[in-house]
């Protein structure tokens, strides 16, 4: 055996680890963003998280690149591709069609094809016949045809196919359009109804780049990875018939819980108890701003489960890398709406709590300036202006040009139509949370 003297030891181990102490210092910190198109095949949501082959595909890049992933959405495909060409994003995700022209120089080798489905809410009457729900959802983005057949498949439980069809809460009606084309129909005990389409066909989508480097890096090691064990376990695990499901108008929690409402129940009431609030409207603020994803970062730049701009986080003394720290970003979220309530615009004589919810969920959406524009036309016109269905009702033409022009407003026109919908998207989750747990 070779005795080595202490004085020589140090050095020596100096050289044995020093490369990895090089490394180490070497590797890359910088996030991986990947850019998502809504609805993108490869992705979809399950209990409030991410899931689906591409999911799992880039957080195995990403520790194997030792770098974080982030995963950003945008509203529609030109706002991706743009996002591709100015390198804003590492990676996006886009869906194969005729109509989109996409350069071979970009693509990688990463594609996966999928069945797609969307779903969507509607209310319709209670006593509603079968025809009568057919006749209605014609047009209604559901491309029914007259020859549609009804399947009632009633109030039991049923496996058909391999399919749950009933639950508690609902019944399943199925209607039949061709061998590529169903749609289920699912009737609420509230009177709500959803309905998914689904194509029994596959769409392909496929990932692109245009970063310097970033194809071949990552086509070498998908190559070798998705033939290794993790690889094809998440291949396998994609081709059991998982579906993408879009929530186009989904204003409804799902799955709910009578226990928990998200895996960020118990920030949500921290938060709440030191900012004395009700943790169930920041956890629906949280449901209609992100389906409770922590890792999105938005095309404007909102980041986080409560989708904080930079700007606000500064504004209550945060850094913007602190944003997606979840239990920062509520707080941050918190004294904003704490802030937003208590706007002298908003101090007024409400028929009703839910008018009062309503108004101050808009101004948290749209920014206080917008909301002073629209009572301000409201006094003009002899409207009550803490009445939210009476304000609505202008919100709704505040992307007109000529009538925003017509009221000679301060601060411009906004996407009334989208503030709407968020309302009724925020009071719905609201009172969904609130009818299982109580504050």
């Amino acid at each position: 055996m070779i005795k080595i003297k202490r004085k020589f030891l140090i050095p020596i181990l100096l050289m044995i680890i020093a490369p990895s102490i090089v490394a180490i210092n070497n590797i890359n910190t910088k996030l991986i963003v990947v850019g998502i198109e809504k609805g993108s095949s490869g992705f979809f949501e399950y209990n409030h998280e991410y899931s689906g082959f591409f999911n799992d595909i880039f957080k195995v890049w990403a520790r194997y690149s030792r770098q974080e992933l982030i995963i950003k959405e945008f509203s529609n495909y030109d706002e991706l591709i743009k996002s591709v060409k100015n390198k804003s994003v590492d990676y996006a995700i886009v869906i194969e069609s005729p109509d989109r022209k996409i350069d071979s120089i970009y693509m990688t080798n990463l594609s996966y094809s999928e069945s797609y489905s969307i779903a969507s809410t509607k209310k319709l009457p209670e006593n509603i016949s079968n025809n009568e729900l057919l006749d209605s959802l014609k047009g209604y983005d559901t491309y029914i045809s007259d020859g549609a057949k009804y399947l009632d498949f009633g109030k039991k439980a049923i496996i058909k196919n391999g399919i749950y069809i009933h639950n508690e809460d609902s019944i399943l009606n199925t209607f039949t359009i061709d061998k590529n084309f169903f749609i289920n129909v699912r009737r609420y005990n509230d009177k709500r109804i959803k309905f998914t389409k689904k194509l029994n066909q596959s769409i392909r989508s496929i990932v692109i780049t245009k970063k310097q480097g970033h194809k071949e890096k990552i086509n070498h090691w998908y190559k070798k990875y998705i033939n290794s064990y993790g690889g094809k376990k998440i291949d396998k695990r994609y081709k059991r018939g998982n579906l993408f499901y879009h929530y186009t108008n989904n204003g409804y929690i799902r799955p709910v819980s009578t226990s928990k409402t998200s895996k960020y129940d118990n920030i949500f009431k921290k938060v709440a108890s030191i900012e004395k609030s009700d943790w169930r409207l920041l956890s629906a603020i949280a449901y209609a701003e992100s389906r409770y994803h922590n890792d999105v970062v938005s095309g404007q730049n909102a980041v986080g489960i409560m989708q904080i701009l930079p700007r606000t986080a500064r504004i209550y003394g945060y850094k913007s890398e602190e944003l997606l720290n979840p239990y920062a970003n509520i707080m941050i979220a918190t004294k904003h709406l704490k802030k937003t309530a208590q706007n002298k615009i908003l101090k007024g004589d409400y028929p009703s709590t839910d008018d009062s919810l309503s108004i101050i969920v808009a101004t948290y959406n749209c920014g206080s300036g917008h909301i002073e524009d629209v009572i301000n036309i409201a006094l003009k016109n002899n409207i009550n202006p803490y009445e939210w269905d009476s304000l609505s009702t202008i919100i709704s033409k505040m992307q007109d040009t000529s009538f925003v022009n017509s009221q000679n407003t301060k601060y411009g026109k906004f996407n009334g139509n989208q503030v709407i919908k968020y309302v009724e998207e925020v009071n719905n989750a609201y009172q969904t949370i609130k009818k299982h747990h109580s504050k």
